[in-house]
């Protein structure tokens, strides 16, 4: 999924927020900055009128900096993956779930990248493993999944910017990008199982840029 610079990962961190309502009560003020890769699968199968299974991937991978001026911590080079099978019934009520979720710092060695021409992430992350039933999720325990994958840019390169400000005089949000972006083919494994094929819809990606997002105040 070719997102703009940095929106995949705010996703991730559930920090994209645009107006009153903020999707997390801590105020967030994140700068980054570098070259991202990420990639979306979802596949589904069954019957709807009775039940469907729903597995989904995703992975982001940066090569560059973030930082928190919240926490005042500066990260580099980081990776985050989810991997989740969800059953539904006739009503879209969830019968069982299983998911790994998980975003590591990667050790020097994990990335090779080359602009906008290739992307290689190889590395071992820890995730947390969460399984639930029709009511609720059982205590959530932790794992790692190991990860191989490879982006090869394609086709022509996109200039994309974007200013997106909300301000009522106590809630301030900003997201903020400005990015070059470009398809790309996606080959990849999981603990040795081949990734499905990226969604046909912009299912892989690579961005080189810098994006801001600030919620200041804007607590739900």
């Amino acid at each position: 999924m070719r997102l703009p610079f940095g929106l995949a990962l705010s996703v991730v961190l559930a920090l994209f927020a645009v107006g009153p309502v903020a999707a997390s009560s801590a105020d967030t003020n994140l700068m980054q900055s570098g070259t991202s890769a990420v990639y979306f699968s979802q596949m589904c199968e069954g019957d709807e009128s009775l039940a469907a299974t729903c597995s989904t991937t995703f992975l982001f991978v940066l090569s560059g900096k973030t930082h928190d001026k919240v926490g005042h911590v500066i990260t580099r080079n980081q990776a985050c993956v989810e991997a989740s099978v969800e059953t539904f019934d006739e009503s879209v009520e969830r019968i069982s779930f299983h998911g790994k979720f998980g975003c590591q710092t990667l050790r020097k060695g994990a990335l090779s990248v080359d602009r906008l021409n290739s992307f290689m992430l190889r590395a071992t992350l820890p995730v947390e493993i969460v399984d639930c039933g029709p009511q609720d999720c059982a205590p959530s325990t932790t794992g790692s999944v190991e990860i191989r994958a490879t982006w090869t840019g394609t086709g022509p390169t996109t200039l994309r910017k974007l200013r997106n400000v909300y301000d009522d005089g106590v809630c301030y949000s900003l997201v903020a990008w400005k990015s070059a972006s470009r398809d790309a083919t996606f080959t990849g494994t999981l603990d040795g199982v081949a990734m499905p094929p990226p969604d046909e819809f912009e299912g892989a990606g690579l961005s080189r840029g810098k994006f801001r997002v600030i919620n200041r105040n804007c607590g739900g």
